[in-house]
């Protein structure tokens, strides 16, 4: 038992140091950050995604990104471009990546998409061509260059991956928009989700 101590005329039982669990399978503090730390390693270590080098060249080739440095190192709308542009690329123009995207400060993110590019030391090293067999290539590039601007392809990335993942009224899918970007107005987010409406990326 713990040891007793008085307190203003009330007796308080000192406890002593909590035992760690015992138990089969019980794991120590130490345990479990060794197996975090071996699961993020073989985060970093994964081998990189094939198309991902090609789809950069072909973006700075065609003037949608400005970053012949490590993406690393790049302006953060440059960052948010190529996250952006990589989603639209999966999931509306066919070509096929095995990144996986949640909703994140600033629309569709990719923890693994990050990790790859931020593995390229110069883009503009990166040999042309590898995306021959891509048969939306020209019509993204279309889309790409008519609206190249982080902020768009903040938003739309926003409304897409909510129209794709919550089914909502089309009331219900814009307030929901703002309600996770802020920052921008109402009518910026209508725009926005009638671009894509006219794109045929939103079926009313």
């Amino acid at each position: 038992m713990g040891a007793m101590r008085r307190i203003g005329g009330l007796v308080s039982r000192r406890r002593g140091p909590r035992a760690e669990p015992a138990g089969d399978g019980a794991y120590s503090g130490s345990a479990i950050r060794e197996e975090y730390r071996g699961l993020y390693q073989k985060f970093l270590d994964r081998k990189a995604d094939a198309r991902i080098e090609p789809f950069l060249r072909l973006l700075l080739a065609n003037g949608l990104i400005d970053c012949r440095a490590n993406p690393r190192e790049a302006v953060l709308d440059t960052r948010i471009k190529i996250q952006k542009l990589v989603y639209f690329a999966q999931e509306c123009f066919g070509l096929t990546f095995r990144y996986r995207h949640t909703l994140y400060i600033y629309g569709p993110y990719s923890p693994e998409l990050a990790n790859d590019y931020y593995r390229i030391s110069d883009i503009g090293d990166i040999p042309d061509g590898g995306l021959e067999d891509w048969a939306g290539r020209e019509e993204f590039l279309g889309l790409a260059a008519s609206h190249n601007s982080a902020e768009w392809l903040e938003i739309a990335g926003t409304l897409l991956y909510i129209y794709r993942n919550e089914p909502l009224s089309i009331d219900r899918l814009i307030f929901r928009a703002k309600r996770v970007r802020r920052k921008y107005s109402r009518g910026r987010i209508v725009g926005v989700y009638g671009d894509l409406i006219g794109c045929g990326f939103i079926r009313l």
